[in-house]
């Protein structure tokens, strides 16, 4: 068999490429010289991804498949992503009571890791202040504050506000490597004023 000297163009699938955890330098790719060249860099992908090439010529569908097989990458840093909301009211006062506090796992690559797992902890309970309980697996123990992070790297966990207000800091650990880093300062405020609440008056008439 020849080379094709078409003009057409091949486009790569696979299951890394469709989660957006493995990119290509481009796709699809305009055949030259009836071959198709393209560089894949994984970004989150671990393990064997699968990937079919197809391209259409003089009206028939051609398909070829191959594999490439990517090793776990290093977990190399974690960082505080945000906090929403900021700031949260005393429990009760029917205001924002809770916040969803994120972190980032990375690899050696500064690409997202997927499934690992993060420890939390809080730098004060008072007034009843907390974390939601949650759990990496199954074996975790009851009344575990952890997470796994998902296909974009963050684990979360929920804070939820006591009856004190105070400033409160998240600590955020990966439980294989221990590295950690915490988050910048979130805060339980004594709510917010509504208009029933408030008075006004002059000092000077």
């Amino acid at each position: 068999r020849s080379l094709s000297t078409d003009t057409t163009s091949v486009t790569f699938t696979s299951r890394c490429i469709a989660a957006n955890e493995a990119t290509l330098s481009a796709n699809p790719v305009t055949i030259t010289n009836g071959q198709a060249s393209v560089s894949y860099t994984a970004n989150g992908c671990a393990g064997r991804d699968d990937i079919t090439a197809t391209a259409n010529v003089n009206g028939n569908l051609l398909t070829a498949k191959g594999s490439v097989n990517v090793e776990v990458d290093t977990i190399s840093s974690i960082q505080f992503v945000d906090a929403i909301p900021a700031q949260i009211s005393l429990v009760g006062t029917g205001d924002n009571e809770t916040s969803k506090v994120r972190f980032l796992v990375k690899g050696s690559t500064g690409a997202p890791i997927k499934g690992a797992c993060v420890d939390f902890s809080l730098n004060t309970d008072v007034g009843d202040l907390k974390l939601v309980d949650s759990t990496c697996s199954a074996s975790d123990a009851p009344g575990s504050k952890r997470s796994l992070t998902n296909a974009d790297g963050h684990a979360s966990i929920t804070i939820q506000a006591g009856s004190i207000a105070t400033p409160v800091i998240v600590t955020g650990r990966h439980l294989d490597t221990g590295l950690s880093t915490q988050s910048r300062t979130l805060y339980v405020s004594t709510g917010v004023p509504d208009q029933k609440s408030m008075s006004l008056a002059a000092d000077t008439f």
